[in-house]
């Protein structure tokens, strides 16, 4: 008598001999072209301006029309899939081109540092104000959803230095982000901006930190333990000092306007 063992919703018979062991599972299913459409726009949504998210559906549908390519390599992978030589449409995407495949270098014209820093400062804005105003949906994994009470944990949270253990602080109604360059740091109010004001701001942040220099940054660096009296003795020495780190612990986030601009796929990793 063979013995029936259960993997993945398939089934593994064998007669006792490795040789003759044979697994049976559905195949990958193709997704729905409209679904799968759907799903991109709503990826999209969150850093698109009205504009773009408008001009991005019209492309969609434009992809969807019958005669599209789009359409046409929906139509490829179809046929591909139901090949019964095909065990899965899919396998040769994800491990050979992800994994086992070579990447090239992209070509063109780079952004530079400031420009990539304000379209992800953008970006993590419009998510910020998307999770406070309730917009953000659950995550669901197979028909169970799951806690979001993590993300409220995404902006104006700040690590507290603190003696034998460290304390996490939420600070709400705070709309600012703090830039460091050359170990100074520089407040940038972020209640109405754009990717332009952004990009300015930080060009100016740039230019007024040159020739500059602070070690204040790296007391951060030490064991925490140190770094929570050091803190303590610096909130204490000067009103100004506490105010200078309650901005910084304050802020929606930070980021980093230091000069390194990787430029090939191993230095942006």
């Amino acid at each position: 008598m063979p013995d029936l063992l259960w993997l993945w919703g398939g089934e593994i018979k064998s007669d006792g001999t490795t040789e003759e062991i044979f697994v049976e599972l559905p195949k990958q299913p193709i997704p729905e072209m409209q679904e799968m459409l759907q799903s991109f726009l709503t990826a999209v949504a969150c850093i698109s301006t009205p504009e773009e998210l408008e001009k991005t559906k019209q492309h969609v549908q434009e992809f969807m029309d019958p005669d599209s390519p789009g359409r046409q390599l929906h139509d490829r992978f179809v046929k591909f899939a139901s090949d019964p030589s095909t065990d899965n449409w899919f396998s040769d995407i994800l491990v050979k081109k992800n994994y086992f495949g070579t990447h090239p270098v992209m070509d063109g014209v780079q952004p530079t540092a400031v420009e990539r820093a304000a379209t992800v400062s953008l970006a993590a804005l419009k998510c910020k104000k998307s999770l406070e105003a309730g917009e953000i949906t659950a995550d669901v994994i197979a028909e169970n959803t799951l806690d979001m009470n993590s993300y409220n944990g995404l902006f104006n949270v700040y690590r507290e230095p603190y003696q034998g253990q460290d304390r996490i602080r939420k600070f709400d109604g705070y709309d600012h982000i703090v830039a460091f360059k050359n170990g100074l740091a520089f407040k940038v109010p972020v209640k109405e901006v754009t990717w332009h004001s952004l990009k300015a701001t930080f060009e100016e942040i740039i230019r007024t930190a040159e020739g500059e220099q602070s070690g204040i940054p790296a007391l951060t660096m030490d064991k925490r333990d140190n770094w929570a009296e050091m803190r303590a003795y610096l909130r204490c020495v000067h009103p100004a000092n506490a105010k200078f780190l309650e901005t910084i612990e304050t802020a929606a986030f930070t980021l980093s306007l230091d000069d390194n601009e990787p430029i090939t796929q191993s230095e942006r990793a």
